[in-house]
């Protein structure tokens, strides 16, 4: 993982192919490099609404899954949130 780390918030729609309409609605976020992703569609619409890169942070601490990116954001000393470069020293 020699690339920035991004996180980005994500709401995921279903669609009927038939209708086109929204069969359900699911938040969370991706998290990827150039080299390696995952993703996370577990969260409500209200922690959605209120991700901040403090947030983020601690989703990322907190999901398992993502203990290579937790490791590579420590070694790097951040990660981008919302286009901008977040310092986890800033965070913690």
């Amino acid at each position: 993982m020699s690339e920035p780390i991004t996180f980005v918030p994500t709401k995921f729609v279903d669609v009927d192919p038939t209708t086109g309409e929204d069969i359900e609605t699911s938040y969370g976020y991706r998290l990827f490099d150039a080299y390696d992703t995952t993703y996370n569609n577990r969260l409500t619409a209200e922690e959605f609404q209120d991700l901040t890169p403090l947030a983020a942070w601690e989703l990322i601490q907190s999901n398992h899954v993502d203990d290579d990116f937790e490791r590579a954001i420590r070694d790097r000393g951040g990660f981008l949130f919302a286009r901008s470069y977040v310092e986890i020293s800033s965070l913690e």
